[in-house]
């Protein structure tokens, strides 16, 4: 959490608001429901690469728009848990639309 805060610190054109308030569309599982959000997987690699999945959890990788029609448009990354109670959400990093970086 403390590398996705520091992150975010980082992160110019964008209000800390903004992000929070996807944040929560996330961890209330409706940011999907938002078509502005783009929600889809996170690939690393070329179109019609698979999902990034993380070996230690099984965690699969998840990316939507913070910011949709502006030049490098902003973009929210998370890990969804998987777990016996259902998921739970890790914020990776909020960054450019062309960061493909993915912090584990």
């Amino acid at each position: 959490m403390s590398s996705f805060l520091a992150r975010l610190r980082e992160l110019d054109g964008i209000e800390v608001e903004e992000v929070i308030e996807v944040a929560a569309q996330v961890a209330c599982d409706k940011a999907h429901t938002i078509s502005a959000r783009h929600v889809h997987p996170f690939h690393a690699g070329a179109g019609g690469s698979e999902q990034v999945t993380r070996s230690r959890d099984g965690a699969n990788a998840w990316r939507c728009a913070l910011q949709v029609a502006t030049p490098s448009a902003r973009r929210l990354h998370w890990w969804r848990i998987p777990g016996p109670e259902g998921a739970t959400i890790e914020f990776a990093s909020a960054g450019l639309h062309d960061d493909t970086s993915m912090p584990e």
